[in-house]
């Protein structure tokens, strides 16, 4: 009984170790309900958005017109950690969008206790978009 009960843990650990494993090598979002694979998106798809026309409106606003499948981040610091000044939306070919703030009016973008709110977030309006590729930046970079 007790070597058979041996061989029956070695197993399950064994099976959940190669589940721990298991890499999902091509990227599938969900967004809005709608599977969205962007690793077969032309990167001109991204390059053509005019990211000026979005400077001094709302966040929400850019994400409003963003090709589909993209991962928001949580709110990003720049050079504080305490404060938060950038979101992100990622998409699974490798590319970026860096959308930042740089004047408050909704949201208090310092927090001791890492309360930050993404909702009032998005309401502020953007002072700069970079868009990244492979994690260098292409457009938008100062």
């Amino acid at each position: 009984f007790m070597k058979s009960t041996t061989l029956l843990l070695i197993h399950f650990f064994a099976f959940f170790a190669i589940k721990a494993e298991v890499k999902i090598t091509k990227p599938i979002h969900l967004l809005n309900g709608n599977i969205t694979d962007t690793a077969f998106y032309p990167f001109a798809t991204y390059d053509s958005i005019n990211l000026n026309q979005y400077y001094n409106k709302p966040v929400d606003s850019f994400l409003a017109h963003l090709p589909a499948g993209y991962i928001l981040s949580p709110l990003l610091p720049l050079d504080n950690l305490k404060r938060r000044v950038q979101i992100c939306a990622q998409y699974g070919n490798h590319i970026e969008f860096f959308i930042i703030v740089k004047d408050f009016v909704f949201m208090n973008p310092f927090s001791n206790t890492g309360n930050w709110d993404e909702i009032l977030f998005r309401k502020e309006n953007i002072n700069r978009i970079e868009l990244h590729k492979m994690g260098d930046c292409i457009k938008g970079c100062e």
